[in-house]
């Protein structure tokens, strides 16, 4: 079987850490080393950067081929869809929310959708044709690809509940995270908090790229209100951890607005290897998000054994179950209560059994029986 995957956001500088490229590795690489019979062909853009194409390459078996495709006007939907008639595949798969519109009859096509967020976008809420057009994009998705994947029974609920679409053409398949997400000794936390500046503060830890479904001037606020009236948790800092993304500018403001700049750190993004390291050391992960399709940072978190505390929405709840701290995100007391209980009584039983039930592994293996089977 000869098998197409969309790798267009691989190893592009500016999209290098988002939530849907972790994905894509990491599943590339689990698939690679559990199907050694199928052939796969990974299919990229040009431009992309080469020290990181090589470094990820070169651990892949030969049944594994990665192929830029250059771009005529649309890479999707011409350049992809022409290599589609001269040199078909048997399945395509895409976790990228589009495919090509004019395909071969013959290609088979399992898109992943990795949540309905545009739905909290400023960009699409402010922007009539953006709002219009991206929920066609998908409906087109939904209505000619043979099988859809979800990292979450939220995602599929979501989508069942804004579009006409059978069920049973959807599979939920969770994410993993990755081995390297432990709790860490006590010296590697020491480093990273010299590294990042951090003194023996207490902290607490956020990670995401900086936009606004992510609630950071709510999550500030209600940070700013706690400590406000427990003087005992003044040394407490708030560590926001991400690249800044569309519309950051009210986030990064908030610390000032609130009166509670010293208590603040933006360390903006961070290197892979740091993060299992900064989530051991701190007090706990805390999102306010308003919006997830899975939320990996929170699993993350509980690999590391650290408590957390975060919005309470449905992809949140589908992964820590009962072991976290959950607010309301629209309430800044709600938040501040947040805040004291992850602080006061933090719920740490039983965090790595839970961590186990998720990995790159069974990922890798379910998606694969989808795949062959659309």
């Amino acid at each position: 079987m000869r098998i197409g995957i969309n790798g267009q956001v691989l190893f592009i500088d500016e999209i290098e850490k988002t939530g849907p490229v972790t994905y894509l590795k990491n599943l590339l690489i689990e698939i690679s080393k559990i199907d050694s019979g199928n052939s796969y062909i990974i299919y990229l853009v040009e431009g992309v950067n080469q020290r990181t194409f090589k470094e990820f390459s070169s651990q892949f078996p030969s049944n594994f081929t990665f192929k830029i495709i250059k771009k005529y006007i649309s890479w999707m939907q011409i350049s992809l869809s022409k290599e589609f008639f001269t040199n078909p595949v048997d399945v395509f798969f895409t976790s990228t929310h589009s495919i090509p519109f004019l395909i071969n009859p013959k290609v088979k096509i399992v898109s992943m959708i990795h949540g309905l967020e545009y739905r909290t976008n400023q960009q699409y809420i402010n922007s009539p044709v953006k709002s219009f057009i991206h929920p066609l994009i998908l409906y087109g998705v939904f209505k000619f690809s043979n099988k859809i994947i979800t990292p979450s029974q939220a995602t599929k609920d979501a989508i069942l509940k804004s579009f006409y679409i059978r069920s049973d053409k959807i599979e939920v398949i969770h994410e993993g995270v990755s081995h390297t997400f432990y709790k860490r000794s006590s010296d590697e936390i020491s480093t990273m908090r010299k590294k990042y500046k951090l003194g023996d503060f207490k902290y607490l830890l956020f990670v995401s790229t900086i936009q606004p479904r992510k609630n950071i001037p709510k999550m500030v606020e209600g940070f700013a209100k706690m400590i406000k009236e427990n003087p005992k948790f003044m040394d407490i800092k708030l560590v926001i951890a991400g690249k800044n993304g569309w519309m950051y500018e009210e986030s990064i403001e908030s610390p000032s607005q609130f009166g509670i700049s010293e208590n603040v750190i933006f360390t903006g993004q961070v290197p892979d290897d740091d993060l299992p390291v900064l989530f051991s050391g701190a007090i706990a992960f805390v999102s306010c998000s308003l919006e997830e399709g899975f939320g990996l940072p929170l699993l993350e978190s509980i690999a590391c054994e650290t408590p957390a505390m975060v919005s309470d929405i449905p992809a949140f709840r589908e992964i820590g179950e009962d072991k976290v701290v959950y607010v309301d995100p629209d309430s800044i007391e709600d938040i501040k209560k947040g805040f004291l209980e992850v602080i006061s009584n933090p719920k740490m039983k039983d965090l790595k059994l839970l961590a186990q039930k998720f990995t790159w592994n069974k990922t890798a293996e379910k998606t694969l029986q989808i795949i062959k089977n659309p």
